[in-house]
C-alpha cells in the first residue's frame, strides 16, 4: 500500500497576518486602488476562526494572483519585511544563551507553526552552515520563498546572529535590479540554483557552549545548573519550572529529557517531584497557564507566537488547551481585556 500523501496547510492567522502587511505595503506605495480586493479577501475569512487551516494549494495561488494584480514581481520578499516579529524580543533577554544553532532551531520551529509551506533544515558542509528551504508542495511560488526568506533574515537580525556568506535560490530573477535582495537581505543571491538555502561561516556556529552539530538541548541545561548555583536553596520544582521556561520555544522536551538536563535519571526525577507533592505533568501545565495569560496580558504576540511560545506543535492545539483552562478562547480573553 502506498503511503497517503500529506496535506499541508497555512493556518488563517497566518493569512490574516499577511493581508494586514499586504494591505499596509499597498499603501505605502500609495497602491490604494487595490485595497477594495484586499478587504474582500479579509471578509470571505470572516467565518474563520484563527486556528483554522487553509490548503497551500489555495494560499499560493491568492499569492501569485496578488503579485500579477499589483505588478510587483517582488511581493512576497517586501511583505516579509513588515511582518512584526515581537517575540524576538523574548528570544533576547539574558535567559536565552546567544547561540545561533539554537536561534535555527527556534527560526526552524517558529515557521513551521506559523505556515506548512516550507520546511527548514539546519545542515553543515566543510566549511559553513547553513538553513535550507525546502517548499512542501510544487504549488509554492517563489513569492512564499522570498517571504521566508526575509523572515529569516530579520529573526537572525533581531537576535544579533551571523551574517550569510552566501544565499541561493531555485526560481530565476525576477527583476533585472538587484538592489532589492542586496537591501533586504545584505548579499546578493544566486538564482537558478539547485536548492534554496542560506549559508553562514560554520566558525560561528560551534564557539560558545562547547555546542557541536550533534547539539540538542544541553546548552540549556548548562544554563540551569548556573542559575541553580546562584539559587541552591530552589526545591526541584522551581528548578523544573525555571528550564522549562527556557526550553519551550524549542518544543516540549518530554519528562525523560528534562530529568537528563537537571542532571538525574527519570525515575529519581519522578521520585523527588513527588516527595514535593507534584509532578511534570502538573509543574508543565501550571506553567504554560501563568504564561499564556502573562503574555496575552501584554498584548504583545499573535496566537500562533503564543503557541509557538509555550512549546504547541500548532496554534490549534494551543487554543484547546486554552479554553480547557479557562472556559474561554484566546480570542474571547483579549476581549475581557479589552473591555
Amino acid at each position: 500500500m502506498s503511503k497517503k500523501q500529506r496535506n499541508y496547510t497555512v493556518a488563517v492567522l497566518t493569512v490574516r497576518e499577511n493581508m494586514s502587511r499586504t494591505t499596509e505595503f499597498l499603501r505605502s506605495r500609495g497602491k490604494t486602488e487595490f485595497l477594495a480586493v484586499m478587504e474582500r479577501g479579509q471578509l470571505a475569512l470572516a467565518h474563520l476562526d484563527d486556528y483554522d487551516r487553509i490548503p497551500i494549494e489555495l494560499v499560493s495561488q491568492s499569492i501569485k494572483q496578488a503579485a500579477k494584480l499589483t505588478g510587483e514581481p517582488n511581493l512576497g520578499l517586501l511583505i516579509g519585511q513588515l511582518v512584526h516579529l515581537q517575540l524576538a524580543s523574548v528570544l533576547t533577554l539574558d535567559k536565552f544563551p546567544a547561540i545561533p544553532r539554537l536561534a535555527f532551531q527556534l527560526l526552524a520551529r517558529y515557521v513551521m507553526i506559523m505556515s506548512e509551506v516550507v520546511t527548514i533544515n539546519v545542515e553543515d558542509c566543510e566549511n559553513a552552515t547553513s538553513l535550507v528551504v525546502r517548499t512542501n508542495s510544487p504549488e509554492v511560488s517563489y513569492h512564499q520563498v522570498e517571504g521566508v526568506f526575509s523572515l529569516m533574515s530579520k529573526f537572525m537580525d533581531k537576535i544579533n546572529g551571523p551574517t550569510p556568506i552566501r544565499m541561493c535560490f531555485r526560481h530565476s530573477c525576477p527583476v533585472e535590479d538587484y538592489s532589492v535582495y542586496e537591501k533586504a537581505f545584505g548579499i546578493v543571491p544566486e538564482f537558478n540554483s539547485s536548492t534554496n538555502a542560506v549559508y553562514y561561516p560554520r566558525n560561528s556556529f560551534d564557539k560558545e557552549y562547547g555546542v557541536t552539530k550533534s547539539f540538542d538541548l544541553e546548552a540549556i541545561g548548562k544554563l540551569e545548573r548556573r542559575h541553580n548555583k546562584v539559587f541552591p536553596d530552589n526545591k526541584l520544582s522551581e528548578r523544573c519550572k525555571f528550564l522549562l521556561e527556557q526550553v519551550l520555544p524549542y518544543g516540549e522536551p518530554g519528562k525523560q529529557k528534562v530529568a537528563s538536563m537537571l542532571g538525574m535519571n527519570a525515575r529519581t526525577f519522578q521520585r523527588r517531584l513527588k516527595e514535593e507533592e507534584t509532578n511534570y505533568t502538573k509543574i508543565l501545565t501550571e506553567l504554560r497557564m501563568a504564561l499564556s495569560q502573562k503574555y496575552l496580558d501584554s498584548g504583545e504576540y499573535s496566537n500562533g507566537e503564543l503557541a509557538f511560545l509555550l512549546g504547541y506543535r500548532d496554534p490549534s492545539q494551543f487554543y484547546r488547551s486554552f479554553r480547557n483552562w479557562f472556559d474561554l478562547s484566546p480570542i474571547q480573553y483579549r476581549q475581557q481585556l479589552t473591555n
